[in-house]
């Protein structure tokens, strides 16, 4: 029985460092962000984005599993447009993206719901640079006061910044493969 309460002593103490540790150490904010510059006019880079219809287009989710369930709800762009996803491949997962906000040429802002695993932030901005757009890919979610999800959230960066590189530059190859309307040409 002295073993017992040894060995329960000393997992509460493991759970109450980690916990400290976490608390500590890490924030309860989890940023992501990576850019890219996409050879187009803004309004084309914004149209082509505010709306799921051509996301498995450049999603590097999509090359994982294109044999996924996805479908789409509400209306085809901006506000309310949403993408359902459901897949056996683990990197891959379930859930729901829903547009919640869209200015154009400049911001598309997304509510991501991972159903079981959480949920986060996730928008689109994007900046002209003369004939050419910035394009920033943000992720963000709130650990609160959960110790092991703010550890684990120091990792964030490291697991979904490479995916977010790759999604960026298919977006920009798509994006410059596009002809722009004669009326873009001429200003």
């Amino acid at each position: 029985m002295k073993i017992l309460k040894k060995i329960l002593f000393i997992l509460g103490m493991i759970i109450l460092i980690v916990a400290a540790i976490g608390f500590l150490f890490f924030p309860s904010h989890i940023h992501v962000d990576r850019s890219t510059t996409v050879n187009q006019p803004t309004s084309i880079v914004f149209n082509y984005m505010n709306g799921f219809e051509n996301w498995n287009k450049w999603s590097p989710w999509y090359e994982l599993d294109p044999n996924a369930k996805y479908s789409f709800e509400g209306p085809k762009s901006g506000a309310g447009s949403v993408f359902v996803w459901e897949s056996t491949v683990e990197n891959v997962g379930k859930g729901k993206m829903t547009i919640t906000d869209a200015k154009p040429d400049s911001v598309i802002r997304i509510n991501l719901n991972f159903m079981e695993n959480g949920e986060a932030k996730s928008s689109f901005t994007f900046n002209p640079e003369g004939g050419s757009t910035k394009i920033t890919w943000n992720f963000d979610v709130e650990a609160g006061v959960n110790p092991l999800m703010r550890i684990f959230g120091s990792f964030m960066d490291g697991m979904i910044g490479k995916e977010y590189e790759k999604g960026l530059s298919n977006l920009k190859t798509k994006l410059e493969a596009i002809q722009p309307p004669a009326e873009i040409i001429a200003q």
